[in-house]
């Protein structure tokens, strides 16, 4: 629970906005940061095990005590559980206990043993696409994205310019390295063009602190260093302000779900180049910014011609893509009608 977290600020949002909906909101989670809420909204911190000793001894359930006071004394109608799978069924014995149905979102292409168990124990699952959760099942619910569109939110005016901006972690699997091939090619077969590239987002783990400096060697052997920018982790708050000032989106990622930064930037107008097929649903209308070819040749081809046609790609048709379909009031509002449902089939 941090609005400033340039990774999990999206929490917050959720939060309130369910908050809007309920009676009462109490949120468990083991990162409490000091955040403006609603006044129906209570933040309890659930300790964290981060020693490898004691997780082998399965100290990890021993959060089952304070949820369990918690249940005891709120008697909650129903649990949403948040991307974190292992609280489902962890604390399997509370939920149990106090019959409270348990609602998971998971919006991921990685399918591991524990989602397995989590799956097992949910009541409803739901996901941002089919790739997202890739479970067959019929618990599992898509109900699109939820991007805040009162935040991202199109320009005025948009300056004419060439940079592409790529907006996420920077980690292997958001294929950055394809991109910086991608620009070098452009610099040699469109010169014409002063693309730049900039790269916003976190490490977070030491793998993607050695890719990270990876790329910077990258960047260095070929050339590009007036070129491309590292600019870290930035806010949410600032990302609108990133788009606005880029002529394209860049995003190559092979996590196999929907990213979110595709969504958002086109709500804020920016058109989204994409190699994630979870995306092509919602740009099918827009072929030109589908990437169907993974290599710096066709990407390049491909880039070079959005920005010769930048001017046709209108923010009000880019956004009536995110509009009513993956924003975060109405996925709000789908969550809660599925809570709505879990519960009132709980108590038939």
């Amino acid at each position: 629970m941090d609005e400033r977290s340039p990774v999990l600020a999206w929490q917050q949002g959720v939060a309130t906005r369910l908050a809007a909906r309920c009676e009462r909101v109490v949120v468990l989670t083991e990162r409490v940061v000091e955040s403006p809420l609603p006044a129906n909204v209570e933040v309890h911190r659930v300790p964290r095990i981060l020693t490898t000793p004691l997780r082998l001894l399965g100290v990890r359930w021993l959060m089952n005590i304070p949820v369990w006071r918690w249940c005891a004394r709120e008697r909650f109608d129903a649990v949403f559980v948040h991307m974190n799978a292992d609280w489902v069924y962890r604390l399997a014995p509370c939920w149990r206990r106090f019959n409270v149905p348990v609602l998971l979102w998971y919006a991921h292409g990685t399918v591991t043993r524990r989602l397995q168990r989590a799956h097992e124990h949910a009541s409803c699952v739901i996901t941002s696409t089919p790739e997202g959760f890739r479970i067959p099942s019929p618990k599992v619910r898509i109900i699109g994205q939820g991007v805040d569109t009162d935040l991202f939110v199109p320009a005025a005016t948009r300056p004419d310019t060439a940079t592409i901006v790529a907006v996420g972690r920077v980690s292997r699997r958001k294929r950055v390295d394809l991109m910086l091939e991608t620009l070098a090619w452009l610099n040699t077969h469109a010169p014409e063009h002063p693309f730049r590239l900039r790269i916003i987002g976190p490490t977070l783990t030491r793998d993607d602190e050695r890719y990270a400096e990876e790329l910077k060697a990258k960047v260095a052997a070929a050339g590009l260093r007036d070129a491309v920018t590292f600019e870290g982790p930035l806010p949410v708050a600032a990302l609108p302000a990133v788009y606005d000032s880029s002529f394209l989106h860049l995003n190559l990622s092979e996590t196999g779900s929907m990213d979110k930064a595709i969504l958002e930037s086109l709500a804020s107008g920016c058109p989204t180049v994409t190699s994630n097929e979870a995306a092509f649903a919602v740009l099918h209308d827009f072929p030109d910014l589908q990437v169907r070819q993974r290599t710096p040749e066709a990407i390049g081809a491909q880039i070079r011609r959005v920005y010769e046609d930048r001017h046709a790609f209108t923010p009000a048709a880019l956004r009536q893509l995110v509009e009513g379909r993956h924003d975060l009031n109405s996925y709000a509002d789908r969550v809660c009608n599925i809570l709505a449902e879990l519960v009132t089939r709980k108590a038939a």
